[in-house]
């Protein structure tokens, strides 16, 4: 059974490990790189794996393997928060996973009275615009080139959170 749960500061490795797997698998599908992400030091990943009210990353777990992330990173300033860094397991996809982690994103927005969760996607990310999609997302019309990945463009999306907004 999967559970999503944020990520604790104990598992930063695991995360970096996680997080290396991701641009392995989907390169095109993130902003940062996988040399820029494998020159982080410790503290950041601690940093990374530690909730606040401002940020946390969450995991999907299948017992006690990671098997997908998302984080979520709060404007401090604006009602808004970003969700960023959505990634499944291949092993894993189509069964609910993304959808999971989007749903435990948007809670822990509502938890903290977030007015709107915004993303991007790669335009070319089929699966992964559906599954925004699915869980509310609205593009905004928004859309720009992916400066780590040239030729490649992410569009703009965003849903509001909570009731009345």
């Amino acid at each position: 059974m999967i559970e999503v749960r944020p990520t604790r500061p104990d598992e930063w490795e695991r995360m970096r490990r996680l997080r290396h797997a991701a641009l392995t698998d989907a390169p095109s599908a993130f902003a940062e790189v996988l040399a820029e992400s494998e020159a982080l030091s410790e503290e950041v990943w601690r940093r990374r794996t530690t909730p606040t009210d401002l940020q946390v990353t969450l995991v999907a777990t299948d017992d006690e393997s990671m098997v997908g992330m998302c984080a979520v990173i709060r404007d401090a300033v604006t009602d808004q928060a970003r969700l960023v860094a959505v990634w499944v397991d291949p092993a894993h996809r189509g069964q609910g996973v993304a959808a999971s982690l989007i749903e435990a994103a948007i809670a822990w927005c509502e938890r903290l009275r977030v007015g709107y969760l915004t993303t991007a996607v790669n335009e070319t990310n089929l699966p992964a615009a559906a599954a925004y999609r699915n869980a509310g997302f609205a593009e905004t019309g928004g859309r720009k080139p992916m400066p780590s990945h040239p030729g490649h463009f992410e569009i703009d999306l965003s849903r509001p959170i909570g009731s009345g907004r």
